[in-house]
Formats: C-alpha cells, sequence, structure tokens
C-alpha cells in the first residue's frame, strides 16, 4: 500500500512539472486574438466515437458515389483536390469538386471546378437518381490561395467537446432556419496530405460559416456561364478567401512557408466561443 502511495505522489508530482512546462512552450507560438474567435470542423464518423453513425456515414458514400459516378470526362488525368458535400438540400444533394491534373504542372495554370446536384434525394441502395453537373476552370493563383486555407480548416478538426456536443444536438433538435443550413463534409488531398471534417449549421459570422459560404461560391463559379459574372465572382471569391485567411491566421506567403503556416495555424486555433442562440423554425 505504501509503494502505490508513494508511486501516485510520483506521478502527481511530475504532471505539476510537467504541464507548466508545456503551457509555456506552447504560450511561444504567436497567436492573433480572432484567432481564437475560431470554431473547427469535428471529424468524419468514427465507430468509436458514435456507433449510431454507421448508417449516417453509409448515406454519405451513397451521396458521394452518386454525384461522382455521373460527373462527365472524368480520367486518370484527373485528381480529386478538394471537396465539399451539402446534404439535405430541398430537391436533392449536391457537391463541389475541384480537380487538379495528373501528374500536376509547376506551376498549374488552371483547375477543374465541379458543381454537381442530385434533383431527387439519394438513398442507400436505391435507384440511380439524375444528377445536374456544371463545370468552369479556375486560375491557379485563385486555387493557391484556397488550398491554404481548405488545408487549414480541416486539418484543425477535432472532436467536439461536451459544451460543443451539446449546443449541435440543441441547434439539430431546435431545426435551425439561419444560413448556412445543412451538413457539410469537407475533404482535401494534398501533397502527401489528407484531412476532413464536417459541420451541421454553423452559427452565422463564424470561421466556418464563412468557409461554407466560399465553397458555395464555388458552386455558383461553376454555375455561371457569363464571363463578366465569373469575373465578379472570382473577385469576391478572393475577397473572402483574404478575410477569413486573416481571422485563421494564415500569415502572407512572403513571411513563411506553406507548411509552417499551415502549423502555425493549427496550432494556434483555440475553443469556439459561445455563438449566439440558434434561430428556431415556426
Amino acid at each position: 500500500m505504501r509503494l502505490m502511495i508513494a508511486r501516485s505522489l510520483i506521478w502527481l508530482a511530475l504532471a505539476a512539472v510537467a504541464i507548466p512546462l508545456a503551457c509555456s512552450q506552447s504560450g511561444a507560438i504567436a497567436t492573433h486574438p480572432v484567432e481564437r474567435s475560431c470554431d473547427r470542423l469535428a471529424p468524419v464518423w468514427s465507430w468509436s466515437m458514435d456507433p449510431y453513425g454507421s448508417v449516417e456515414s453509409a448515406r454519405d458514400v451513397a451521396v458521394i458515389a452518386a454525384l461522382f459516378s455521373q460527373i462527365p470526362s472524368v480520367s486518370d488525368s484527373d485528381e480529386l483536390f478538394m471537396m465539399m458535400v451539402k446534404e439535405p438540400v430541398p430537391g436533392g444533394e449536391e457537391a463541389l469538386f475541384v480537380f487538379a491534373p495528373r501528374p500536376r504542372e509547376t506551376p498549374v495554370e488552371r483547375f477543374r471546378i465541379v458543381h454537381a446536384r442530385a434533383t431527387t434525394p439519394v438513398s442507400v441502395g436505391g435507384p440511380r437518381v439524375p444528377v445536374q453537373v456544371t463545370e468552369a476552370f479556375l486560375d491557379g493563383k485563385s486555387i493557391l490561395e484556397l488550398e491554404r486555407i481548405w488545408a487549414a480548416v480541416t486539418g484543425a478538426a477535432r472532436w467536439p467537446n461536451r459544451k460543443e456536443h451539446l449546443r449541435n444536438i440543441e441547434r439539430r433538435l431546435a431545426k435551425v432556419v439561419n444560413p448556412p443550413f445543412g451538413d457539410f463534409t469537407f475533404d482535401y488531398q494534398g501533397d502527401n496530405v489528407f484531412s476532413q471534417g464536417t459541420v451541421f449549421s454553423p452559427p452565422p459570422g463564424s470561421c466556418l460559416s464563412s468557409f461554407v459560404q466560399i465553397a458555395e461560391t464555388l458552386m455558383r463559379f461553376a454555375d455561371e456561364s457569363s464571363p463578366r459574372k465569373r469575373h465578379e465572382l472570382r473577385q469576391s471569391l478572393l475577397q473572402d478567401i483574404a478575410t477569413l485567411s486573416k481571422r485563421l491566421g494564415i500569415a502572407d506567403e512572403s513571411s513563411c512557408g506553406g507548411a509552417q503556416c499551415l502549423t502555425t495555424t493549427l496550432m494556434s486555433l483555440d475553443e469556439s466561443p459561445e455563438p449566439a442562440a440558434p434561430g428556431r423554425a415556426d
């Protein structure tokens, strides 16, 4: 018994020394006050965390397969780079796909943007549904700016704490009507890097709400046929990306390398603030 007590005291003493040391080391990373206001994506379903989520996981796979399989002219030279899947959507689910050429040129001059939308809801094991597909090409410089925030946001995904989990349940039960509404799942496949995360109806004004809006702007860009309106959407897209980059604390390329910038961003993100009370359906 005395030996067990002695061992316990030793572990407590080590913890007392290690915790302040870890805090002092993490405090050495420069952060911006706005960075602490950013919420984070949650990881995609895991059996260990949600044993009842297998149905939703199977549905997600069915939705992605139904939309992706009907994109025309996808060949081995098209590499899926970034993706957002949105559900539920009135009429049917929809997704944004960003393709990079393979092998990637240096630099890549343009990337293929595809917006796919099911005309009727997708069901697991159900019949093949019609899918509307629009697409456009976006210049490499714009995609580079997009990639920096896409990699940072998906790479920062982590399991919600108890407070956030309860808040998410409340928002679902309350049938939140504030846009953007629905489940949003994001994927990123960079050079030897893969990350993904999901969010349900992020609070208006939050970082994730801005992130969703950027992806939806890309969908409208793919839908638009007018060169003038596409140019306007591109300018709006770059402005929104620059604003979110500042909130995330992503430095300019001139001050640090891409991997260093993303690492600093991931380590500086903190707990999300208490959002405003969610709206409720009548």
